[in-house]
């Protein structure tokens, strides 16, 4: 394990921020992306450890500016992941998992495969029980951050999955902060954020869901959605 300390704003100068002395155990690659790479880790804090996922940028630059955009978006009120912490040399961040025992966390980023049920070795879904409301959930973020002059890309997302289950509940989260992004005066932003929402939910459906004339129809339905929304 490697001590390092984390920060929840970022530390510089005589700042009284307070930061949390941990152990980090780097265990499992989940995947890499222009910014960084994210692995899964044993985090020790005074006796008491969790998994989180740590992800290193491998510059202040990437890691300042996730972290940047994580405050932004919290305060925006997007669905954001509960920790997102920045360590003292301002190049790695430590955040929430996603992961329980009831629930698995797939990734936009397909590097790695993360996206995929498989990649956990868990089999695809006959079907999702709440998808009317799901849409309803996911696309009301396009416009919290559209009032917000936030643009979401669309490795934003993450996807949240009942494991065990063939017929499951989907839920998400808006996990990856590196291309979440303020865009002031931009035209048609809102329907710029229903389309960075859509791009990545049309892959989890696809590569996710068991027969694909199923798949299509979830699909289709969530681009219809996403039209309507538009008119």
């Amino acid at each position: 394990m490697v001590e390092d300390t984390f920060y929840k704003k970022i530390p510089e100068g005589e700042t009284k921020e307070t930061g949390r002395k941990v152990d980090v155990e780097v265990k499992k690659f989940i995947s890499r992306g222009s910014w960084g790479s994210a692995s899964e880790a044993l985090i020790d804090m005074g006796g008491k450890s969790g998994d989180f996922v740590v992800k290193d940028y491998g510059s202040e630059e990437g890691a300042v500016r996730a972290l940047k955009n994580y405050l932004v978006a919290k305060e925006a009120g997007l669905k954001v992941f509960t920790t997102f912490r920045i360590n003292k040399d301002k190049k790695v961040v430590l955040m929430t998992t996603g992961h329980t025992e009831e629930w698995v966390c797939l990734g936009s980023n397909q590097e790695g495969r993360a996206g995929d049920l498989k990649f956990f070795d868990l089999p695809k879904l006959n079907s999702i029980t709440n998808f009317d409301q799901f849409l309803e959930d996911y696309f009301e973020q396009a416009e919290i951050a559209a009032r917000n002059n936030i643009y979401i890309h669309g490795d934003v997302p993450f996807f949240m999955v009942e494991r065990k289950k063939d017929d499951a509940i989907l839920d998400f989260v808006l996990g990856d902060y590196d291309n979440l992004t303020l865009k002031v005066n931009v035209e048609m932003l809102l329907d710029e954020n229903r389309r960075g929402l859509l791009s990545p939910l049309i892959i989890f459906l696809a590569h996710n869901i068991k027969d694909s004339l199923r798949a299509s129809e979830y699909i289709t339905k969530a681009e219809e959605f996403v039209y309507d929304q538009n008119k």
